[in-house]
């Protein structure tokens, strides 16, 4: 289960970097979870997330796992695309989403089934 400092960091760091979408890791480093935040390349960062692939095989090399990757959607869509579906079933990484427009978290393990 992911903390409340963890949630409230994310959340923090979305209303930080509004208008656009922010994204990183949360990640477990000596039996601790940390958020690692990175920049968002998307083109449209305003609408969609994109991680440098670098900074995913930097985190996933220098820490011993990867608990989610976060982003956030500045409107008030909470639902994950299917892109983030389609990544998160790929790598097998949970995806964890604040949604700014109505103060929510959302989650999604690999595997669910999702609407």
């Amino acid at each position: 289960m992911i903390s409340n400092e963890i949630l409230n960091f994310i959340k923090n760091k979305s209303l930080i970097d509004l208008p656009n979408e922010t994204c990183g890791f949360v990640i477990e480093n000596k039996n601790k979870n940390l958020c690692i935040p990175v920049k968002n390349i998307s083109f449209e960062p305003k609408e969609t997330f994109k991680i440098d692939p670098l900074d995913f095989l930097k985190v996933k090399s220098k820490y011993k796992k990867i608990q989610y990757i976060y982003h956030s959607h500045p409107s008030q869509i909470k639902n994950f695309s299917k892109l983030d579906i389609q990544t998160s079933n790929a790598i097998l990484i949970p995806f964890v989403l604040y949604c700014v427009g109505v103060d929510e978290f959302n989650f999604y393990y690999p595997g669910e089934t999702y609407d």
